[in-house]
């Protein structure tokens, strides 16, 4: 219930209406999410989802873990005999970090930094990262790290914050001239 409510406080305290037919959220006007083609803002999300994917499978194929088993839609069963306890902690943290690297990568570069695709990359990993600690089970990322010895509480909130920024910088904000 903690979690809950510290996620809703955080959603409050970001988000504002502005009643002259706009939404504002963080100070950014959605009108410019509308600029973004629908198609390319849900291929935007999926590829968030992919990547986050991709990282744990990456870090399972460096780390050296073996009979790697992916389950759709987000989910890895692997053999970890012969990983050290950090190697598995790598695992665990991979995805947020792959997600999130994109995503700055995405909102940095000229070309994409503003695009639909980014806002939905960057709008479902930031989704994604501050609601992942609702779905209880011992099998989420969060559960792994923490289960492992890592601080997996500081590590989620600098993964939320930073997915907060990326979907910030994808939205954009307007410049106010002086």
């Amino acid at each position: 219930m903690k979690k809950l409510l510290l996620v809703g406080m955080i959603l409050v305290t970001m988000s504002s209406c502005g009643w002259q037919h706009r939404t504002i959220i963080n100070g950014v006007d959605l009108d410019r999410v509308k600029q973004g083609k629908a198609l390319h803002i849900i291929g935007g999300a999926l590829a968030a989802m992919a990547i986050h994917e991709g990282g744990h499978m990456l870090a399972m194929k460096i780390t050296g873990a073996k009979d790697i088993e992916y389950i759709p839609p987000a989910e890895f069963h692997y053999n970890s005999s012969g990983m050290t306890n950090g190697e598995m902690q790598w695992v665990s943290r991979s995805g947020f970090i792959a997600e999130n690297l994109i995503g700055s990568i995405l909102t940095n570069l000229e070309g994409t930094k503003n695009s639909g695709f980014t806002i939905g990359y960057a709008g479902a990993a930031a989704a994604q990262t501050i609601l992942y600690p609702l779905p209880p089970g011992e099998t989420t990322d969060i559960y792994e790290l923490q289960k492992l010895g890592g601080k997996a509480w500081f590590e989620y909130g600098g993964y939320s914050l930073w997915s907060l920024y990326n979907l910030d910088q994808a939205l954009g904000k307007e410049k106010k001239e002086k």
